[in-house]
């Protein structure tokens, strides 16, 4: 077996986990794939805007303006396309729905060896990155200050937590749709299940058993 092949089967395994989180989700709260997919983008969005301030905080340190500039260009821009993204997915939604009621037929993911690879790829150079910056041994010039060192750290930290939600959000994306349900708040879910928990089951009265009284020794026998 080559190369791509064993990431194409990495690529389905992974799915396959991602699978068993969509089937709680929906089972659980009534969640579809989708709910989970805007859930991941709003994680991914965030983790993105972490990474672009501590580049601008980094800037700010050094007292150079090219990060100072590109953080806050991209902050903006990430925040002006998340709406976007977001109405692109409810529109998604939307389509796949009636694709499913109106001809019972869902699309059927598709496993390549590129996502496995780029994103183990990315999220070992983030890692690579992040630890040699906390240590000191990224190779930075030696005038740069302390605080400079921690927040390039906190950078590629930041680059590698976005690279898990990233990955996270095209699995679910491509997991299968299940029809609509009545979605559940998670902290109602929770609290019902706490409390069924914790419940004393009625334990069952019985009735006291009333004596027998005869009046006389023909009644006893009869």
């Amino acid at each position: 077996m080559g190369l791509v092949e064993k990431l194409t089967e990495l690529d389905e395994s992974i799915w396959k986990q991602h699978e068993k989180v969509t089937r709680y989700c929906n089972r659980e709260y009534g969640w579809n794939k989708y709910d989970l997919v805007r859930k991941t983008l709003f994680a991914t969005t965030a983790s993105y805007l972490g990474e672009m301030t501590y580049m601008a905080l980094g800037g700010i340190d050094e007292d150079r303006s090219y990060p100072i500039v590109v953080g806050c260009f991209f902050s903006l821009l990430t925040i002006v396309s998340y709406p976007l993204l977001m109405k692109s997915i409810n529109e998604k939604e939307e389509r796949e729905i009636k694709l499913l009621e109106r001809t019972g037929a869902t699309i059927e993911p598709v496993f390549k060896a590129t996502r496995p690879a780029y994103s183990s790829a990315l999220g070992a150079l983030c890692a690579y990155m992040a630890y040699f910056s906390f240590t000191k041994q990224l190779g930075l010039p030696e005038d740069v200050s302390e605080q400079y060192h921690q927040t390039t750290g906190l950078f590629f930290s930041a680059g590698f937590i976005w690279n898990i939600f990233r990955t996270s959000k095209s699995y679910f994306e491509d997991q299968i749709m299940t029809p609509p349900k009545k979605k559940k708040s998670v902290l109602k879910t929770i609290y019902e299940k706490v409390i069924r928990k914790f419940q004393v089951a009625p334990v069952p009265q019985l009735e006291p058993v009333k004596p027998i009284k005869y009046q006389s020794i023909d009644d006893a026998v009869a």
